[in-house]
């Protein structure tokens, strides 16, 4: 019954899938839960607004784009990393969205998040339509009548990785060496995959 109602508050944790022209609802409680009001972080946003002024914002710009720039040319060292939107730093965000080879982009975020401590997006970004032309992809009502048959398999996506005022070169560096060890192959834990997840097995994190 809950899979035939219409979400309430849809949003981005309640889909599979969007295309140009079409949705697909995730099945409850999932498809229910467009989240609660982050209040917290309403009051958060205030406060980052005075932080974020008293630095001066052509100082946070500036820092950005050097970061971003930086972690372009480091990434050049991984030739296995395959960059999505070839804008130069001075006009883009501090963020790079990426793939390494044919790697699923979520045994990649998993792997940084549990062996390199590197906590990243990775997925759709909420911008399915977007990412499919990204990629290059243009295959969008057959993933759709596939979810709909009820089928579970990778939907294809990427990770991005971002970054602020906090940000510095030596933890690009870091981004950087982890990719390396993922783009070779070298990571220690077992990840199990489920379709379109990715379930880590036996790793144990460094408290240094």
């Amino acid at each position: 019954v809950l899979d035939r109602v219409q979400p309430y508050t849809p949003g981005g944790g309640t889909v599979l899938y969007v295309s140009e022209h079409d949705y697909i609802y995730a099945s409850s409680p999932d498809r229910h839960q467009g989240g609660t009001p982050n209040i917290a972080g309403a009051i958060a946003l205030a406060e980052s607004l005075n932080f974020l002024s008293a630095a001066g914002l052509d100082n946070v710009r500036q820092h950005e784009v050097e970061l971003t720039e930086y972690a372009l040319n480091r990434l050049k060292d991984v030739p296995e990393i395959n960059i999505l939107g070839d804008i130069p730093a001075g006009n883009r965000l501090g963020v790079i969205t990426f793939n390494i080879g044919e790697l699923s982009n979520g045994l990649v975020a998993d792997i940084l998040n549990h062996e390199g401590a590197i906590a990243t997006r990775n997925g759709r970004f909420c911008a399915h339509p977007y990412l499919s032309f990204l990629l290059g992809r243009n295959d969008s009502e057959e993933i759709i009548d596939r979810l709909r048959r009820g089928e579970k398999f990778d939907i294809g996506g990427a990770v991005r990785i971002s970054f602020g005022i906090f940000n510095t070169e030596s933890e690009v560096d870091d981004v950087v060496d982890n990719l390396k060890m993922i783009a070779n192959r070298k990571w220690k834990a077992k990840y199990d995959d489920d379709s379109a997840y990715f379930d880590c097995k036996g790793v144990q994190l460094s408290a240094s």
